[in-house]
C-alpha cells in the first residue's frame, strides 16, 4: 500500500472527524465554553475502529483538554463522563478492541462517511 497515499487519506479524515464532531457538539462538554477540540475517549493508538467513531470524540476546550493530557485530572474525566449513558459506555466497550485494519478503501470509507455527516 502506498505510504503517502494512505497518510495522505488519514489525515484528510482526521480533520474531518474534528470538524464533524464540533459542528455536531460545538461545547466543551467539561466547562461550557466552545469546544476547539474532538477529544477520543478510547485513544487513537489503542483502537482504530473508534478513530473515527463520532460515539468515540467528546467535545472539549483547549484547556480542558491540556488539563485531561498534561496534569491527568481525574475531575476532567468525570466531567467528560458524568452525561454518558450506560448504553454509551456499553457501546464503546463492545467496540474498542474490534480488528480493524487501515486500508485505503477503509479510510475512503470513513471519510464518505463523515463527509455525509458533515452535510
Amino acid at each position: 500500500m502506498p505510504r503517502d497515499k494512505r497518510k495522505t487519506l488519514r489525515n484528510r479524515a482526521d480533520k474531518l472527524y474534528q470538524s464533524v464532531g464540533l459542528k455536531l457538539n460545538p461545547i466543551c462538554e467539561c466547562c461550557g465554553k466552545p469546544a476547539t477540540e474532538l477529544h477520543h475517549f478510547i485513544p487513537k493508538s489503542l483502537s482504530t475502529a473508534l478513530r473515527y467513531d463520532l460515539k468515540n470524540g467528546i467535545s472539549l476546550c483547549r484547556s480542558c483538554h491540556f488539563r485531561h493530557h498534561s496534569r491527568f485530572d481525574p475531575a476532567i474525566y468525570e466531567q467528560m463522563t458524568a452525561n454518558k449513558s450506560a448504553e454509551w459506555f456499553e457501546y464503546i466497550k463492545a467496540n474498542r478492541n474490534k480488528i480493524v485494519k487501515p486500508t485505503l478503501s477503509w479510510y475512503k470509507s470513513q471519510i464518505e462517511k463523515l463527509t455525509k455527516q458533515n452535510l
